[in-house]
């Protein structure tokens, strides 16, 4: 797949988003895709939560699964009020 998605970009054919089932997802895949085109590819895959910890890009913080979805759940809390 990431060999597709690297003659796309050769050819200047850049997708926004890269969509993946959970069972594809590995963080290799997101370093190689946030390599191509200065991380102006996305990634939309489902993750499965456990005990890892996932290093943030834009702030290099280290935070669970559960800290990550925490703020998105107050946002769309408050999204419906």
């Amino acid at each position: 797949m990431l060999a597709i998605i690297g003659r796309a970009v050769k050819m200047e054919i850049i997708p926004d988003y890269v969509l993946v089932d959970s069972w594809l997802f590995c963080f290799n895949l997101l370093d190689k895709l946030n390599r191509l085109k200065k991380r102006s590819i996305k990634l939309v895959s489902m993750v499965k939560i456990n005990n890892q910890i996932f290093t943030i890009y834009r702030t290099d913080k280290e935070l669970s699964g559960k800290d990550i979805v925490k703020p998105m759940k107050e946002m769309h809390k408050n999204a419906k009020n």
